[in-house]
């Protein structure tokens, strides 16, 4: 109550933690933050994410396509509740949405808290989000709800095509070099879709070139691209020259959480100019081109060139398309001696 008598209480309570936590190096996840939180955060460097869900165990706590834009625009991470399979009060905690809680933990870029019991993980899910040593692989930028979507929660006509309940998020993974900001690829989470829609180019973020192929698939844990094979046909890739399709969900049993069971896209940008090569990155990961795995990705005349960081002793999968449309895979060992590798 005292917070709400003394003008600068609260912020005088938070500078209080933040100079305890600068003397320990300790970083702060600030949870059931309001908007005001958030911005007086922005003088505590020791306050480095939020939680921009609700608790896991009562449900719902997938809703942080919203809450993360003001945290992501100020240069905080948003930060999902930890989440544990067997928690049964609501149908997102059953079998389909184990995989949406990873998933959207992992992409919230900050912390990824898994709190089952002791041998009760899935370690197959785990890790995909991981390197070797532990490390997250996550995307360069938080996910969202797509601006479609925001605009058709907002609008009292109502005449948007899109359906407004539906939970579509995107994110990216970038680099910066001497010609600016590069998008290697933007991820689409998709669930609890009502039909099947598809999302314009306007919808991507930042926004895809107007024109030029795009090129997309569904994560499969990289079964469907095998070396040597043609990419575009195999199913392994799509080239489209417009829209990006999302299926629609399965609400066949929504007490069991069916629609919970999401689809994870990732769309590349087109062809490297020179070489006409293309780059899919690490297929096993969620974010199969991090720059947490690859720090540079750059295109040559001849093809394409990946710096890999790795653990020790972890072999990194690598996958490109060549200039004929054939797809190429090469498996890097990271040596004791060098955590940077290079493959091309």
């Amino acid at each position: 109550p005292a917070f709400r008598r003394t003008v600068d209480g609260a912020t005088r309570w938070q500078r209080g933690m933040h100079k305890a936590a600068s003397k320990s190096n300790t970083a702060i996840q600030w949870c059931m933050a309001t908007p005001m939180d958030v911005l007086t955060s922005l003088e505590f460097d020791s306050v480095t994410n939020f939680r921009v869900s609700g608790d896991y165990c009562y449900g719902n706590s997938w809703k942080i396509g919203i809450s993360s834009l003001l945290v992501s625009a100020l240069g905080k991470a948003p930060s999902k509740d930890t989440l544990w399979p067997g928690c049964p009060w609501t149908s997102d905690h059953e079998a389909p949405g184990a995989s949406l809680h990873v998933t959207l933990a992992l992409f919230s870029t900050g912390p990824v808290g898994i709190s089952d019991g002791p041998g009760f993980t899935n370690g197959e899910l785990i890790r995909r989000t991981i390197s070797a040593d532990g490390t997250l692989l996550k995307p360069s930028r938080p996910a969202t709800l797509v601006d479609s979507l925001i605009r058709a929660r907002c609008s009292s006509a109502k005449t948007s095509k899109v359906s407004s309940d539906s939970e579509i998020l995107v994110a990216h993974s970038s680099a910066s070099d001497d010609s600016g900001l590069s998008i290697r690829a933007w991820y689409i989470i998709s669930f609890r879709v009502r039909d099947d829609m598809a999302l314009s180019r306007a919808d991507l973020y930042p926004s895809a070139p107007p024109t030029g192929a795009l090129y997309w698939r569904q994560f499969d844990n990289g079964a469907s691209c095998k070396d040597g094979q043609v990419a575009v046909g195999s199913g392994c890739i799509t080239r489209s020259f417009n829209s990006i399709p999302v299926p629609a969900s399965d609400f066949s049993n929504t007490t069991e959480g069916t629609e919970f069971g999401h689809v994870l896209t990732t769309i590349y940008p087109p062809l490297c100019p020179q070489s006409g090569w293309l780059g899919l990155g690490e297929l096993a990961k969620l974010v199969p081109l991090s720059t947490d795995r690859f720090p540079k990705v750059e295109c040559t005349p001849v093809g394409i060139r990946f710096a890999v960081i790795g653990t020790p002793g972890e072999t990194v999968d690598v996958t490109a398309v060549d200039a004929n449309g054939i797809i190429r895979k090469k498996s890097v060992q990271i040596s004791q001696r060098l955590s940077h590798h290079y493959v091309s």
